[in-house]
């Protein structure tokens, strides 16, 4: 069995969706929304870590599907099923579930912090 240290990191983004997102969107446009994407995930990251600590199940679940969705809708698929677990530990009120695979979501944000762009030269 893999303990946590064990595990090898990697950001994999969903290039289907990227590409179909590109030929909707201008690349600017996109651009634009990642960074837009980039501050919102930062800024809930932190709230949820809070929502954790004080066991706020309703925000965290809320805050939770917010960033499934639009971390799907970029092509971020990991961290959009990070944040469906998390969601899904929310309803069910699992602390220790909705811990586990925050940390998961620590890593791959920073991960996406680290990246400048969406797209072909990311």
């Amino acid at each position: 069995m893999l303990e946590p240290s064990d595990v090898i990191y990697e950001l994999v983004i969903n290039k289907q969706r990227l590409t179909c997102l590109l030929e909707d969107l201008e690349d600017e446009v996109i651009q634009r929304l990642f960074g837009i994407y980039k501050a919102e995930l930062t800024e809930k990251v932190e709230l949820m870590s809070g929502y954790l600590k004080s066991e706020k199940f309703e925000a965290l679940e809320c805050d939770s599907h917010a960033l499934k969705s639009a971390s799907q809708n970029l092509g971020l698929d990991q961290m959009g099923e990070i944040m469906a677990t998390i969601e899904e530990a929310a309803i069910e009120r699992d602390v220790h579930k909705a811990r586990s695979s925050f940390q998961q979501a620590l890593t791959y944000h920073d991960l996406i912090k680290a990246l400048e762009r969406l797209g072909p030269e990311s």
